[in-house]
């Protein structure tokens, strides 16, 4: 079976700009470890998907907190999961990975922080 994609509408944006939107649009408005994955056209071809990740340096993605929603016509987020459920699941991912993450910064001379980063 084949299934094709039929766009209404051609993207004026690219898949590039609306990741880099995403990026900015997240790092005024939650912590840094949160970050844009890769955009995809939505399966009507209307907007870009863009998932929002929690990453850590040396890990990688722990795993996926959000969507954004941007459209194909302008540079303009249309929809966004709402930030507080985004920071919320972060937390959930934080802790679940927890061992792993401090893994990571067993190179780093300890300090006096339980922790070797924020929480989110």
């Amino acid at each position: 079976m084949i299934l094709r994609l039929v766009m209404k509408t051609v993207p004026q944006i690219t898949a590039l700009q609306a990741h880099s939107l995403v990026n900015y649009f997240l790092s005024v408005r939650l912590p840094d470890r949160l970050t844009a994955d890769l955009a995809r056209l939505s399966t009507l071809g209307d907007v870009w998907q863009v998932c929002v990740l929690l990453t850590y340096p040396g890990v990688g993605a722990i795993g996926q907190v959000g969507i954004v929603l941007v459209s194909i016509t302008s540079k303009k987020i249309v929809s966004y999961t709402p930030l507080e459920e985004m920071k919320q699941t972060g937390e959930k991912l934080l802790a679940e990975h927890l061992d792993k993450i401090q893994a990571s910064f067993s190179f780093c001379p300890k300090s006096n922080n339980k922790y070797p980063f924020e929480r989110i």
